[in-house]
C-alpha cells in the first residue's frame, strides 16, 4: 500500500534502453543522470502508452539507469516510456484519509410539471471514489483547494489519481465543490468525490 496522490501532465520524458522484466526496480535508460534525480515520482508504460504503472520515487540515479522505489508489476518491451509528472499534489500524511468507492447507475429521477416522477437513464454507469481528509491544517487545506482550482479547473479538467493499491486512474471531480468543516481542534475536515474515468490511463 502507498500514500495516494494526484498529478497532471508530464515533465521529463525518456525511454528505456532495454526491455524491463517483471519485479525489477532497476530501470535502464540512457543518460539517466542528465534527466532524473532522486525523489522524483516516476511512471512507466509500453511505447503505445498502455500498461501504465507508478514506480514510486526514484531512489538513485546512475549513468544509464535509475533505481525506483516500487518494483514493476508487468514486463515492458525495449523503448518503454518513462516520465515524471509535471504537477503533483501529495496526500497529507497523518490526515486520517478515508476512501470509499460507489457505483453510480447513471439513472436520474425527473419530475413533471404535474408532480409525477419518472426514472430515466441520463448517462452510462460509472464509479465514484469518495474521499474525506480529517485534521488538515489551514495551509494544507489551501494547497488542496488551490490544486483543484488551478490543475483540476474546478471540475473542468481531468487529472491522474494514484490510489493506495497503486492503481493509476484518469479522473475528474464529480462535483465542483469541496465540502469542509472545522473541528474543535481548529483543524479542517474536507470531502470530495472523484469520477473514475479510465484505469491505467494518465492525464
Amino acid at each position: 500500500m502507498i500514500i495516494p496522490f494526484f498529478c497532471q501532465s508530464k515533465a521529463t520524458q525518456r525511454e528505456t534502453s532495454q526491455a524491463v522484466g517483471i519485479g525489477t526496480r532497476l530501470i535502464p535508460t540512457l543518460g539517466a543522470e542528465d534527466y532524473f534525480q532522486p525523489g522524483q515520482r516516476i511512471f512507466i508504460s509500453e511505447s503505445d502508452a498502455t500498461e501504465i504503472e507508478h514506480l514510486g520515487t526514484i531512489q538513485s540515479v546512475a549513468t544509464d539507469s535509475i533505481t525506483v522505489g516500487l518494483a514493476t508489476e508487468a514486463a515492458k518491451a525495449v523503448a518503454a516510456k518513462l516520465w515524471t509528472p509535471e504537477d503533483v499534489f501529495e496526500w497529507p500524511v497523518g490526515a486520517e484519509a478515508a476512501v470509499r468507492r460507489m457505483h453510480h447507475t447513471g439513472v436520474g429521477v425527473i419530475r413533471s410539471l404535474g408532480g409525477d416522477a419518472y426514472a430515466t437513464r441520463l448517462q452510462t454507469p460509472y464509479e465514484i471514489e469518495h474521499v474525506r481528509f480529517d485534521n488538515l491544517t489551514d495551509d494544507r487545506f489551501e494547497q488542496l483547494s488551490a490544486w483543484f482550482e488551478q490543475q483540476a479547473g474546478g471540475g473542468l479538467e481531468e487529472f491522474t489519481y494514484v490510489n493506495a493499491a497503486r492503481e493509476v486512474w484518469r479522473v475528474r471531480l464529480d462535483a465542483p465543490t469541496l465540502e469542509w468543516s472545522r473541528n474543535p481542534r481548529d483543524l479542517i475536515a474536507v470531502e470530495f468525490q472523484l469520477q473514475l474515468l479510465n484505469e491505467a490511463s494518465y492525464s
